[in-house]
């Protein structure tokens, strides 16, 4: 078998696609949206460290899916949206950190670049 071939990742298996799906939970169901949700997380981190493109695909596709899987829950707790906050947290702040190049990690520490009349 060629070297190339044995370096591509090979394709994975998501398991949080058929549990995030659209009324997946009952109205009392926060607890266990909660649980699949970092379950889908840790999934994708997970993945990201061998392949980040298809990773990146699948943050998009779990936003997609976040509405329509708990739209019937009862969040009166607040439980739900802390952990949807904690999600997006967790994957779109290693992607806007990958992002930046060195200028605009200069600008975002608040220190002045060079030639910069401010």
């Amino acid at each position: 078998m060629p070297k190339c071939l044995k370096s591509m990742p090979t394709k994975h298996i998501w398991t949080f696609r058929p549990r995030l799906r659209s009324r997946a939970f009952a109205w009392k169901g926060s607890h266990l949206a909660c649980q699949r949700l970092k379950e889908a997380v840790t999934e994708i981190k997970k993945v990201a460290r061998v392949d980040p493109v298809t990773a990146g695909d699948r943050i998009v596709s779990l936003m997609e899916r976040i509405w329509p899987a708990f739209q019937d829950i009862d969040t009166s707790s607040g439980a739900l949206g802390g952990a949807v906050n904690w999600a997006q947290d967790e994957l779109l702040a290693d992607r806007d950190r990958g992002s930046r190049g060195p200028k605009d990690a200069e600008q975002v520490a608040g220190t002045p670049l060079e030639g910069d009349p401010g």
